[in-house]
């Protein structure tokens, strides 16, 4: 026997297995019906078999076998019933109809404000359901606010450059003593990682390395990353401090020779 509330769902369909169960007919008998339908309906290229009967499929209690089945929505059960004639077609047609009718009631409840519902206990699963759903959205906000203020404080820091403009900063403080140098982003770092400034592989990639953060050269910083227009989540990234400017400068020999 079939659980009848676990084979009506949202989308306003009936189970092919229900529909067995219903008319009294064999499941497999049913499939058949349903097969020589939807092979008719294929015939007339205006048609579309989808628009009354849904490949679908479930899996069995016993031994757990997954199995086909059809999911017919109201167009279909319509056309089942006309298949049908005598008491059990009258029978069948009474059960679709105050099935789907149902159907419609519940998504009118679901789509509807508790205040507005007359039954009590309704009202009182949906006055749960509600702040659910509130309680959800508060805490969403919350995470969202937080990233938003982790945001606004990693761009409002101008204690820290990133390793690039460290790199030009260097550059241009040599050019101007008159010596011509060209340093770049990518030969900086190398440099970084090479001399145990930067950590050289692994998750940690590119982050300061434990002596490096003791001599306060650096700053881990959280940059957004943005998910279809969204701050989805936040890559920790190095940043260097206004004491690394100093330092670096009076390593700026060692430096050029990495090129």
């Amino acid at each position: 026997m079939v659980m009848k509330s676990n084979i009506i769902n949202i989308e306003k369909t009936v189970d092919s297995r229900l529909i067995a169960e219903e008319t009294g007919d064999r499941h497999s008998e049913v499939m058949r019906k349903i097969s020589t339908m939807i092979g008719y309906i294929s015939e007339n290229a205006k048609l579309r078999s989808q628009d009354y009967f849904i490949k679908s499929n479930y899996k069995a209690k016993g031994n757990n076998k997954t199995y086909p089945c059809y999911l017919l929505t109201k167009m279909g059960c319509e056309m089942y019933a006309h298949k049908l004639t005598g008491m059990k077609g009258t029978l069948f047609t009474a059960f679709y109809v105050k099935k789907f009718h149902e159907m419609d009631e519940e998504l009118r409840l679901q789509n509807q404000d508790s205040y507005m519902i007359e039954d009590p206990v309704k009202r009182a699963e949906k006055w749960l359901e509600e702040h659910k759903r509130m309680d959800k959205l508060e805490k969403t906000n919350k995470k969202l606010q937080d990233k938003a203020d982790a945001y606004d404080a990693t761009l409002g820091d101008t204690s820290v450059m990133p390793i690039g403009e460290l790199a030009k900063y260097i550059e241009q403080k040599l050019n101007a003593n008159g010596y011509v140098a060209h340093i770049g982003r990518n030969n900086f770092f190398k440099y970084l990682r090479k001399h145990g400034y930067l950590i050289k592989s692994g998750a940690e990639y590119n982050l300061p390395t434990s002596s490096a953060m003791r001599l306060k050269l650096f700053k881990v910083v959280q940059i957004p990353i943005k998910k279809g227009g969204w701050i989805d989540t936040f890559k920790s990234v190095t940043r260097a401090t206004a004491k690394s400017k100093t330092y670096f400068l009076n390593k700026a020999e060692e430096i050029v020779e990495m090129k």
